[in-house]
């Protein structure tokens, strides 16, 4: 049981751009458990952030901290089980954390709930919904909260990309690299810069795509986003894809599995499944000297011990064949 007499309140600090309270136990559980989520630890993730948000609980009901605080955990709670794939637990506390917010009338909360509702729908492939719901962001976030009002223009142009609605997803990703810049929000301006390559690239501007490729490149290497880097060397991999240049393709797709191994086990695994797929799309008299080069990378840069996954799946697959 915890005892909160012996819960005492210290600073006011930041979690995912909102405001929180800080409380001993109660930041160190939460802090730990937004680690073990970026490291893809989703059980330990859940484990802690459950004991953060009991703790919130009885705090509030205490009459020691705003139900503020109770709902920002909900989110953060919601937002772990959103990566591991369960959007059903993360729908149900995504919309508990939106009731307290509007009793409570924050409107920072708002729209981060309004963004968190988009990906569900997104992960959901409802569409529609999902742009609705990240315009009701855009509205709410306007003058409150820069970070999520550039999340929801990067995220109604991915919606237009998926509607294959290219020049209008552009809009967007331009609109949401200018509002980051001015902030600055480095983290989102390489994200709707690689989002913008992306959608240059779909629409035959390959010049231009490359240079905002670079661009973001320069921006992640000097801030050491990881997850980005991962991002950049799958959509150069594209590019060179779409060309027929396998070979050069490969040189990427392979960079993407080491940032993305560098970031968490979970993305590597999505890393080396999504190498996967394009490998077994192409020519089969290519695929014995690829899978050669992706092996020489893993194993020169000793990779093939910490990470041994994707040795043995790129060698199953070059075994397979020439069956």
């Amino acid at each position: 049981m915890i005892v909160l007499m012996r819960v005492r309140m210290s600073i006011i600090c930041s979690e995912n751009g909102l405001l929180v309270c800080s409380h001993g136990p109660l930041e160190l559980a939460q802090s730990v458990s937004i680690i073990y989520r970026r490291q893809g630890k989703i059980e330990e993730a859940l484990r802690r952030c459950k004991i953060a948000w009991r703790i919130r609980l009885e705090l509030f009901q205490a009459g020691k901290i705003s139900e503020v605080l109770v709902g920002l955990g909900l989110h953060t709670l919601g937002t772990i089980y959103l990566d591991a794939g369960n959007i059903l637990e993360a729908d149900q506390r995504f919309r508990e954390a939106f009731d307290i917010f509007l009793r409570a009338n924050y409107k920072a909360g708002m729209a981060i709930i309004y963004n968190r509702f988009g990906q569900v729908q997104l992960l959901k492939g409802e569409l529609k919904s999902a742009r609705e719901q990240f315009v009701k962001a855009q509205e709410a976030s306007r003058e409150v909260d820069k970070e999520q009002y550039i999340n929801s223009l990067n995220k109604q142009g991915r919606v237009c990309v998926l509607q294959d609605k290219w020049e209008e997803g552009v809009t967007f990703f331009e609109k949401a690299v200018e509002e980051a810049q001015s902030v600055p929000d480095y983290y989102q301006q390489t994200e709707s810069l690689i989002d913008l390559a992306d959608a240059l690239q779909y629409l035959k501007e390959g010049e231009r795509a490359q240079k905002l490729l670079q661009e973001a490149e320069n921006i992640a290497t000097k801030e050491n986003y990881v997850f980005l880097l991962g991002l950049l060397e799958k959509s150069r991999g594209q590019i060179y894809y779409g060309t027929r240049d396998y070979q050069r393709a490969f040189e990427h797709f392979v960079l993407y599995c080491h940032h993305m191994a560098d970031y968490n086990f979970s993305a590597f695994s999505t890393a080396i499944q999504k190498v996967v797929d394009v490998l077994l799309d192409i020519p089969k008299g290519e695929v014995p000297v690829i899978v050669k080069e992706l092996l020489t990378y893993w194993t020169t840069h000793q990779l093939n011990e910490e990470y041994p996954e994707l040795v043995q799946t790129f060698e199953e697959i070059d075994n397979l064949m020439v069956l």
